[in-house]
């Protein structure tokens, strides 16, 4: 299977405020080699993704207003990093669900990062 972690860091500040960017960082643990992989990487509400860094054979990538989705050929026993930077649109406190990691024809072979929460202000 996969873990999943996530670093993040505010690029303009101490904390999360409107308009300023953030940086996540996922780090996907693969523990043996596994083709055809999907990452569902879902966003905070009030927040945009600007921009995204990804290792690996990455096939395709797809953006909307509520989830970031990668779509890898392969990828290999080792660590893969994958990095969003982020806006946030609006204050308050909003849930971050966890990201989730699957060989697409193989649903036993997946992990997920657990959800958090993130305060904007």
């Amino acid at each position: 299977g996969f873990s999943v972690g996530k670093a993040i860091k505010f690029l303009e500040g101490n904390s999360p405020k409107v308009g300023e960017r953030i940086q996540v960082t996922y780090t996907i643990k693969a523990k043996q080699n596994s083709t055809l992989v999907a990452m569902r990487l879902p966003l905070p509400s009030g927040m945009s993704a600007l921009q995204v860094e990804s290792e690996g054979d990455l096939l395709y990538q797809e953006r909307d207003f509520h989830e970031v989705r990668l779509y890898y050929n392969q990828l290999p026993p080792g660590i893969v990093k994958i990095v969003l930077t982020l806006r946030p649109n609006q204050a308050g406190t909003f849930s971050y669900p966890g990201a989730v990691v699957e060989e697409m024809y193989a649903a036993q072979v997946y992990g997920k990062e657990v959800d958090g929460e993130m305060i904007v202000e």
